[in-house]
């Protein structure tokens, strides 16, 4: 068994960025389990340290540079450097979807004879199909791959599409259960902390609010509901530009107007935070609305933790964990979205039905300690076979 693993990926901790939690919590919980781990990413935010040591996972952040052509090339070259450098003793390198100068590390470690999976991260960017402006030098690093981690069939199968025998490791990224729960201490004095009414339905839906995440569509619908309820919205208002780049942060913003403008005072809007399973306990139900992700996403395996019924539009990959009334509603449709939404508020022996059957789909398949020993196990196997 090898113990010695590089992972690397865009951004990480205190990054609110949904890759890089994952990242760090499949580090973390390696490191417990006695695995040297070393986490490279950028750093877009010159606040953070380019080193240190969290939880036993030693992070290095390369810095990134975003003003022209050149300071992007220059951003590569030092992640590039960083791998060669903190990389050297790694036998084992994982990475985290296609990020700025991803394929320079893929190859890197190809040269370097290292053991090499690559993750991908979302359906429509970094995917196979979606990959391909690199055909040459990507089917040639991929020939090459240790495995392929795949999140859910439609991964999978695009993957295996174009490179049959190459191992795969198809399993959700995992969440900490342990760190989820606990709603009945929480739910009241954190509502009475946000002003919500006792008798009011509170939804929640995580992460940036962009059209991808299905808004303002999804507070469209929402005005259309006549019983007294409230979106709380954890995440992204427009000011990503905290982390150093400028990811799109104005049309978050418009977009944020646009929710406020349908919901008024039915939204309360929370900027993102460490604290987030005392939100998922504020809440009766979990909203994920996405178009696109790679499913599924920490959002709802954190909400399905937290005992939250889940409502959730049927795209890539949620056919392969979620069953319609049986552990979450899906919808594809307005009037679908709009029956699920009327159910869950009206209906309370669904709603505790639903609230059971997600935590215990939780606990059986989504645990990153279970899922980490089977990356693992995995590993060593094809390690074995000698890919």
């Amino acid at each position: 068994m090898n113990t010695c693993l590089l992972i690397v990926c865009s951004e990480t901790i205190p990054s609110n960025a949904g890759d890089g939690r994952n990242a760090f919590l499949l580090a973390k919980t390696l490191a417990a389990k006695g695995y040297d781990v070393t986490l490279l990413a950028y750093r877009y935010n010159h606040q953070h340290k380019g080193f240190e040591n969290v939880d036993g996972v030693k992070i290095v952040r390369a810095r990134y540079l975003a003003a022209s052509q050149l300071d992007r090339f220059i951003s590569r070259v030092l992640l590039l450097i960083s791998a060669l450098r903190y990389g050297a003793g790694q036998r084992r390198w994982l990475l985290f979807g296609a990020f700025p100068g991803y394929l320079w590390i893929w190859v890197l470690g190809i040269v370097m004879g290292r053991s090499v999976i690559f993750r991908s991260t979302l359906v429509g960017f970094d995917d196979f199909p979606s990959l391909q402006a690199c055909k040459g030098i990507l089917r040639m690093a991929t020939n090459r791959l240790a495995g392929y981690y795949a999140l859910n069939s439609e991964f999978e199968k695009s993957f295996r599409l174009d490179f049959p025998s190459t191992p795969i490791f198809c399993s959700p990224q995992g969440v900490d259960i342990s760190l989820f729960g606990g709603k009945e201490e929480l739910l009241e004095a954190l509502r009475l902390t946000l002003g919500i009414p006792h008798d009011t339905f509170v939804f929640i839906m995580v992460g940036h609010m962009i059209e991808r995440k299905g808004f303002p569509e999804i507070a469209q619908w929402l005005a259309s509901v006549s019983k007294p309820f409230v979106l709380l919205h954890v995440g992204n208002h427009g000011a990503a530009k905290a982390e150093g780049v400028d990811f799109h942060a104005e049309r978050i913003s418009a977009v944020t107007c646009e929710v406020k403008d349908i919901l008024g005072d039915r939204c309360i809007l929370v900027e993102p935070t460490a604290s987030i399973a005392s939100y998922y306990a504020a809440a009766h139900a979990f909203i994920m609305a996405s178009y696109a992700e790679g499913f599924p996403p920490n959002t709802l395996n954190e909400a399905m933790a937290s005992w939250l019924p889940v409502i959730c539009r049927r795209i890539a990959g949620a056919d392969d964990y979620l069953v319609n009334n049986k552990n979450a509603i899906l919808f594809s449709t307005r009037d679908e979205f709009l029956a699920g939404v009327e159910a869950l508020m009206t209906d309370a022996e669904l709603k505790k039905r639903l609230s059971v059957q997600s935590r215990e789909f939780a606990c059986a398949r989504l645990s990153i300690d279970t899922i980490s020993s089977s990356l693992m196990s995995f590993w060593d196997e094809v390690d074995v076979k000698g890919r």
